[in-house]
């Protein structure tokens, strides 16, 4: 056989050439002629390799990625709160009104194994996740913890559970003892 082995490719016209190659060996019956035959697994390799680099697969939206879960896991939106802390939440996420928390990415990834670069592929759409504030008020410390599941504010002062109390972060609840 005169010809070289296939190399690396490294141009479109060196693409075009072994892909017509290979084409032509396709479908033929090569097992009585084992040099033709390696050299048509060569061409594949070295086709696949410069498709690989040259034409990437598109990655799925985070959205389509946790259709598809749902759908290979057989999981209705009912299912899903347990990621999504709320049925409302996951029928906002699901028809792309509302981002995905960090909370949420964790949970999706580590519950149905969406990788991270899937559900991280625009940082922009993350929304922020409200987070504990801590205030010190007449000698007290108190905590309004954020709970991301039930989507509810809560103020604790000292492990003790107090009122919940609007935003207003600048007074106590009122009538309300601190200890």
């Amino acid at each position: 056989m005169s010809k070289s082995h296939p190399k690396v490719i490294k141009s479109r016209e060196q693409y075009r050439e072994y892909m017509d190659e290979f084409l032509s060996l396709f479908g033929k019956n090569l097992d009585n002629d084992q040099d033709m035959k390696d050299r048509y697994e060569l061409l594949g390799v070295v086709i696949r390799d410069y498709e690989s680099r040259e034409f990437p697969p598109e990655k799925p939206s985070a959205i389509d990625a946790i259709l598809f879960e749902m759908d290979e896991r057989g999981l209705s939106h009912s299912d899903m709160v347990e990621y999504f802390g709320s049925r409302s939440k996951v029928s906002e996420v699901l028809n792309g009104k509302r981002g995905l928390s960090q909370t949420m990415i964790k949970k999706l990834h580590l519950g149905l194994g969406i990788p991270y670069d899937i559900l991280f592929q625009d940082p922009e759409s993350i929304v922020d996740e409200p987070r504990n504030e801590i205030k010190v008020i007449n000698n007290s410390i108190i905590v309004k913890k954020y709970n991301d599941i039930e989507d509810t504010n809560e103020w604790s002062a000292h492990g003790v559970s107090a009122m919940p109390m609007d935003l207003n972060l600048s007074k106590p609840p009122a009538n309300e003892e601190i200890h």
